[in-house]
């Protein structure tokens, strides 16, 4: 009998995002993260792709070793009340998010923090 694909949908993908992104936050390494799940580090690589979908309960361990209640992964993409842009979505999966926005929060010169986004929006261009 032939498997059956599994089909990950927009509330699954959501997840894996959010779950990538409270981990980056954290500071926790998928090894790490792992460990506390009870799962191999690319189990944790699928969750985070949304290539496996990841147990409710797991879900909730997860929420716990990264500070955040379970519901986190539920509500839709809303902080403080407004809708997240899908840039910030996609800016927090990355691993150097995070370094680079404490970086940028240090500068408190607003002709010095325009200055780099200049540079970043050239660059960008650049390389498209």
């Amino acid at each position: 009998m032939p498997r059956k694909l599994k089909l990950i949908n927009e509330s699954d993908l959501r997840i894996a995002q959010r779950l990538r992104r409270a981990r980056l936050t954290a500071r926790v390494t998928q090894d790490e993260l792992a460990k506390t799940l009870g799962v191999t580090f690319q189990q944790v690589q699928k969750y985070e792709k949304g290539t496996n979908r990841i147990s409710p309960s797991r879900l909730a361990l997860a929420a716990q070793a990264l500070g955040k209640r379970a519901s986190f992964f539920f509500d839709p993409a809303v902080t403080n009340g407004s809708p997240t842009p899908d840039c910030l979505v996609e800016f927090a999966t990355h691993k150097d998010s995070i370094a680079l926005a404490e970086a940028f929060n240090k500068i408190s010169d607003p002709e010095m923090r325009q200055a780099i986004v200049s540079i970043v929006s050239t660059t960008a261009r650049a390389w498209q």
